[in-house]
């Protein structure tokens, strides 16, 4: 979303030239629906996607056979099951859905799992979830690094 004269930006004078953010793969065109074959996407299973070992522990095959082609919105109201590939799969879903973040060290540890609680958020129709990664390739300064790039940390940013 480029500015101009004759245009005003909502992101406080600021304009997007490009985003780009990485899918995990999803045979149903991120649709807001679960995989039509859940069982045969190797994109969740094998090495292949953005956190693809978090995807592959998280994943309930079976689960999800039985709601192919169904809205993630029934999965979880049903099941209270949250596909692993939640952040991406609404991108050109329709309707809102209802999740928990869960801590990945939570996978690991009983002391993470009763000490890290979930947050639960909202993804909005036609959204994606994702993060900075600048932020992660700069551990070092991680504590600092909001403060050089002037973000507000507390800010949510609807671009």
């Amino acid at each position: 979303m480029a500015t101009t004269e004759n245009s005003k930006s909502n992101c406080d004078n600021r304009s997007v030239l490009h985003l780009t953010v990485r899918l995990a793969w999803h045979d149903s065109c991120w649709n807001g629906k679960l995989c039509e074959m859940p069982r045969k996407n190797i994109y969740c299973v094998g090495n292949y996607s953005l956190l693809s070992t978090r995807i592959q522990r998280r994943k309930n095959s079976d689960l999800e056979h039985n709601y192919s082609g169904e809205d993630a919105s029934e999965i979880i109201k049903k099941e209270g099951y949250i596909p692993p590939c939640y952040w991406v799969i609404n991108l050109l879903g329709d309707r809102r859905l209802k999740v928990k973040h869960v801590h990945p060290f939570c996978d690991f540890s009983k002391e993470a799992r009763d000490g890290i609680k979930p947050i639960e958020d909202l993804v909005e129709p036609h959204s994606v979830l994702s993060w900075c990664f600048k932020f992660l390739l700069r551990m070092k300064d991680y504590l600092d690094i909001h403060l050089t790039l002037k973000i507000d940390l507390n800010t949510s940013y609807h671009i």
